[in-house]
């Protein structure tokens, strides 16, 4: 709406008031008009044009957009390797994923190398000044906004966390109220604003917006704050364009600084016995974070190859999705094994070829020794299968297991003995002996009975 008040010199002295009053009337009816417009949202909070300096901040997520959506959005990225660069997230959906890119800004970018996978912060726009976004603190990986971190001072905070959503309230196509909900803890701020362009078609970028468009609101706010319908304190935006829905531009930022990133501490070296009991890496130490932080590891413990020194990653991750990694060497040592004693004598051999034929009937001692690091390893129980097997003729497939034991230690040997003069092993037929060993591992033997 246009007032136009002529200067006084243009009309009589009795026209003038007369002027005025009417005036004054239809400044009224349109106060009015618009408070009866803003009271439609119950309990909110009308801002106008709040214009705030500062010194600095950084942020997780930008955007600007028309009331049909086109505009443009992105998450920029500060790795922790010092890498700079922008990205939006693979998560953000139309229109922001097909936004085009321009200073400041990029669509379907990689994040920079050494960047969080789980940076939490994410943008998506829709028609109707429809903002949705969020970001937290990312373990350290930051965001990149010069303009915004001349103005404000970001103090961080533990768990940094801030959302907002916006949607048009009320239009009739030149003005109307747009109204935004937002949550940020300390450590987080948001910047709204809003351009009318006055360029040649469509602006070429954010630059190009700022360069040859009007300021119509500028609104920065500094966490803690809860400002929502839910609890009567929405954000309400009245505005009103010269022009079109087409040319007016909301633009949001948002900042999450923490003070505490998620850190995790990995020893450099950790030696598992030769045991063949369930294995587990050393509880490691972390700090920061936010909410539970579980550590993951790989490979597990269990599958640590016998004597082989392997490189493990302990990875910690948070309630949010924060992460950071350590690594270590980790050793899981292996028995020594020097074969079965006399009268087996070696070890291997064959169904077709088995490495010893031995008198059915006979009592066969089963002795072998285990060193660890040189020395006998007497803890622990090994144990024996005995699988008998089908004849050459038949295909050498196993056919059963007549029996299992478990060895006894004696003198720095184990020992158990087979007795072959039962029915549960027939003569002329082939036997695998397999002694499963302490460390989970396992030496075979085949034998014959004649």
């Amino acid at each position: 709406m246009t007032i136009f008040i002529p200067a006084a010199g243009q009309l009589k002295r009795g026209e003038l008031w007369k002027k005025r009053n009417q005036t004054n009337v239809k400044i009224k009816k349109f106060m009015e008009k618009t408070i009866r417009r803003h009271a439609k949202i119950a309990c909110a909070v009308v801002v106008g044009m709040l214009i705030n300096h500062g010194q600095l901040g950084q942020a997780g997520w930008s955007g600007a957009m028309n009331g049909t959506g086109y505009g443009w959005a992105s998450v920029n990225v500060t790795s922790s390797f010092g890498v700079f660069g922008t990205a939006n997230t693979p998560n953000m959906t139309g229109p922001s994923a097909s936004m085009d890119p321009t200073t400041g800004y990029a669509a379907n970018a990689f994040l920079p190398y050494g960047s969080s996978s789980f940076t939490v912060a994410r943008i998506k726009g829709s028609p109707g000044y429809v903002w949705k976004a969020n970001t937290a603190d990312s373990n350290g990986d930051s965001t990149d906004n010069p303009e915004l971190e001349s103005r404000v001072n970001i103090v961080p905070a533990d768990c940094a966390l801030l959302t907002i959503e916006s949607s048009l309230s009320s239009s009739n196509g030149h003005s109307g109220t747009i109204t935004v909900d937002a949550v940020g803890t300390g450590g987080t701020a948001i910047w709204l604003r809003g351009f009318e362009f006055h360029g040649q078609g469509a602006p070429g970028g954010i630059d190009d917006l700022k360069t040859n468009g009007a300021v119509k609101w500028d609104i920065l706010l500094v966490g803690p704050f809860d400002l929502t319908r839910s609890n009567c304190n929405a954000i309400i935006i009245p505005f009103t364009v010269e022009t079109d829905f087409t040319n007016l531009f909301f633009l949001a930022d948002g900042v999450a600084k923490s003070s505490n990133p998620l850190t995790i501490s990995c020893p450099s070296n950790v030696v598992f016995e030769c045991t063949g009991s369930p294995l587990a890496y050393p509880p490691l130490q972390t700090s920061g974070g936010c909410g539970n932080v579980a550590v993951t590891y790989s490979p597990p413990a269990n599958l640590l190859p016998n004597g082989v020194p392997t490189l493990v990653t302990a990875t910690a991750t948070d309630s949010v999705g924060n992460t950071n990694s350590c690594t270590f060497t980790a050793t899981r040592q292996g028995l020594a094994f020097n074969g079965f004693y006399p009268p087996i004598n070696g070890t291997d051999g064959t169904c077709p070829a088995p490495l010893r034929t031995i008198n059915k009937g006979s009592i066969i001692p089963v002795k072998f020794d285990v060193t660890c690091n040189g020395l006998p390893y007497g803890l622990g129980t090994p144990t024996l299968t005995i699988q008998q097997y089908s004849s050459p003729q038949q295909g050498c497939n196993p056919v059963g297991i007549p029996f299992t034991g478990d060895f006894q230690y004696s003198a720095s040997v184990w020992h158990i003995n087979w007795d072959t003069s039962g029915v549960n092993f027939p003569k002329n037929t082939v036997y695998k002996l397999i002694a499963t060993l302490q460390d989970g591992t396992t030496r075979e033997v085949f034998v014959k009975l004649k």
